[in-house]
């Protein structure tokens, strides 16, 4: 085979320019999805306004938040397994050998790389449609000064063993890493060149401080070029200890070029009169003399269209739901209307008793997040539906119809009465996508198993025993030897999640409600996405917008205080042990409205408005509000028993 020829700075900078200018349109695409993912959108609710709230305070945050359902699919991570290297104990024994070496080279990597390779590349994918990952062997030097020298007249097996304990505990001497797409963070960008369905040159900008540059290239060793950082060295030396602009300090952040092909590796400086190679080696992927090297870089594909437009080629879910996302989605929607009908009380007006619209005995209906009026108005709030009243009763029950349909179990299961719009349309949807699952997961797995396949060509380059140590402090070797067996042997199955399974965490968080855990740790981590109930609190209680002595807000701080259990029905005030105990169960912006409050944080006077009880109904005695919340029929159909409060507000 020829031999590679070296690269130029011309040449690599060319090669650059000519991706980036086809890349226009698929960078273009990257930063919208970018914006869809980061930024907060506005989200089309099902009811009208609440009394007192603008139509813009009902964002439901990030993206991230209504989508992490999909991505949330996805989250076991993948194991190697091995085709047998043949029959009988000893072949048994070295294919069980691979496959944990497999397994634990890519868990140390990651560990001491910190950082999951495969939740990002998974994850990048789903948003933007590709993701990168590249395995190289590391620089030799990484065993450290010490590797032992062979004796005069030592024998080959006791010097491997000098050299296995020497390795033993060492870094790992193989690099895996993730290579992010982010187009607008960080100036960093990713260009494959591709030649049908194959990456056969891969480039990455980014931005390094200078700091760093010296770090990794001045010094000798691996195709390392120090002297091309001559200039940069000077200048750096010159600007020490001067505070004007114009003079180079470690902090500042250069460009720098990073070039793969199937056999060399290439890092260039190319801002202005510092531009140079800094290093460039032959990477020797390749399983043997004879054979052609391999790009070391996966590449990691979501959504494909099969168009080989680079712009139109990779798709991701973000893309296909990004109209319905920024305008109506629907999980928004059912979450935000849980919001509603939860934390926005349903207002009446106190009339005179002689004025009262309809008279006496006649039952007053009101409706859900609205305001009644009443005639001969003369004060009004919220409707307490715990009390023994004919209104309390049917509002109720307006609302328990309300939320059992936009319950996350309903939308999905299809329980009776969660057919209404907002639920089947989110039931649609997510349908619709779980069918790409299973196709986007076996492209996922090929990429796995094409990074154990590197793992393997990068023990080979190294031409010696590789020792990696797994999660339970268990050593694993292989040798250049074992690892060609073992090329084309390797199998990853990754199977994704289903809605079933999914909801099967929702079962779970319910009873962790009724355990009493910490709510954070049941809406974040078992089910994986901030508490909404809780975004809209802050937002009512950090926006300038609403007025401290307003119903809503006095309101919203009742709710936190009695939910966090500052409240009970002998002493309506907190002792400061009460309320250091409940500031990990709600927000910051809940603190600081309870402490100026209760006076303990501000110049608040203490005290809490109290529920109007519509009717002069008595307060229902526990027993009674189990029956009321419990006991009710819809048609001829069972009715499914009421979640509790904190399940229901999240759409959990």
């Amino acid at each position: 085979m020829a031999e590679h020829a070296t690269m130029t700075l011309e040449a690599l900078e060319n090669l650059f320019e000519q991706l980036k200018k086809g890349s226009i349109k698929r960078a273009e695409l990257d930063k919208e999805l970018d914006d869809l993912y980061f930024n907060e959108h506005a989200v089309e609710v099902v009811e009208s306004p609440v009394l007192g709230v603008e139509p813009e305070v009902l964002r439901m945050g990030r993206i991230p938040a209504s989508m992490n359902l999909i991505e949330g699919l996805f989250d076991e991570y993948p194991v190697y397994s091995l085709i047998p290297l043949g029959a009988g104990m000893p072949a048994a024994r070295l294919t069980e050998r691979g496959e944990k070496f497999l397994n634990a080279v890519v868990k140390q990597a990651e560990r001491e790389a910190r950082e999951d390779t495969y939740g990002l590349t998974v994850s990048e994918a789903l948003r933007f449609g590709r993701s990168f990952e590249v395995v190289l062997r590391a620089d030799h030097r990484v065993w450290g000064k010490g590797y032992p020298k062979r004796g005069k007249g030592q024998s080959a097996k006791s010097f491997n063993e000098d050299t296995d304990t020497f390795k033993r505990g060492r870094k790992l001497p193989i690099s895996i890493r993730y290579f992010p797409v982010e187009p607008t963070n960080n100036s960093i960008a990713v260009f494959p060149l591709m030649a049908g369905s194959e990456m056969i040159r891969f480039i990455r900008v980014y931005k390094m401080l200078a700091a760093e540059i010296l770090r990794r290239f001045d010094h000798k060793g691996q195709g390392r070029l120090p002297e091309n950082l001559a200039g940069l060295k000077a200048a750096i030396k010159a600007g020490e200890g001067r505070k004007h602009a114009n003079s180079i300090q470690l902090t500042d952040e250069f460009q720098i070029i990073e070039y793969y092909d199937n056999t060399t590796v290439v890092y260039a400086l190319m801002d202005g009169k510092f531009k140079g190679i800094l290093r460039e080696w032959k990477h020797g992927m390749k399983a043997n003399d004879e054979t052609e090297g391999e790009l070391p870089v996966t590449i990691f594909e979501g959504v494909l269209t099969g168009d080989r437009n680079p712009a139109k080629r990779w798709k991701s879910i973000y893309h296909d739901a990004r109209e319905v996302v920024l305008h109506e989605d629907r999980l928004a929607s059912r979450q935000a209307t849980n919001v509603r009908i939860n934390y926005y009380k349903s207002y009446f007006g106190l009339a005179e008793e002689s004025n009262v619209e309809g008279g006496k005995g006649d039952v007053i209906e009101f409706e859900p997040g609205k305001m009644t009026i009443l005639k001969g108005l003369k004060s009004f709030g919220p409707v307490n539906t715990e009390t023994a009243s004919k209104e309390a009763e049917l509002l109720g029950a307006k609302l328990e119809r309300m939320l059992e349909r936009h319950l996350l179990p309903s939308v999905l299961m299809g329980v009776q009465g969660a057919s209404d719009e907002p639920a089947w349309g989110t039931n649609l949807r997510i349908r619709q996508a779980e069918r790409r699952y299973k196709k986007i997961a076996n492209r996922f797995a090929a990429a796995r198993v094409e990074v154990g396949r590197h793992v393997l060509l990068a023990v080979i380059s190294i031409g010696e025993r590789v020792w990696t140590i797994d999660e339970d402090d268990i050593e694993w070797s292989l040798t250049p030897d074992e690892a060609k067996k073992m090329l084309n042997r390797i199998r990853v199955k990754i199977e994704p999640k289903t809605i079933i399974d999914r909801n099967a965490d929702v079962q779970a968080a319910q009873g962790q409600v009724e355990l009493g855990l910490p709510r954070r740790v049941i809406f974040e981590d078992t089910l994986g996405y901030e508490q909404p109930v809780e975004l809209m609190r802050e937002r009512i209680l950090e926006d300038l917008q609403f007025d401290p002595n307003s119903p809503l807000y006095l309101k919203t701080v009742e709710d936190i205080m009695r939910e966090a259990g500052l409240l009970d029905e002998q002493e309506q005030a907190a002792t400061p042990e009460d309320v250091q105990q409940a500031i990990a169960e709600i927000g910051p912006g809940g603190v600081q409205a309870i402490l100026k409050m209760i006076g303990m944080g501000g110049n608040g006077t203490g005290g809490v408005p109290t529920d109007f009880v519509p009717g002069g109904g008595r307060l229902m005695l526990p027993q009674e509000q189990a029956k009321m919340k419990t006991g009710r029929r819809q048609g001829r159909q069972p009715r499914p028993q009421k979640a509790p409060r904190s399940v229901r507000a999240t759409g959990g």
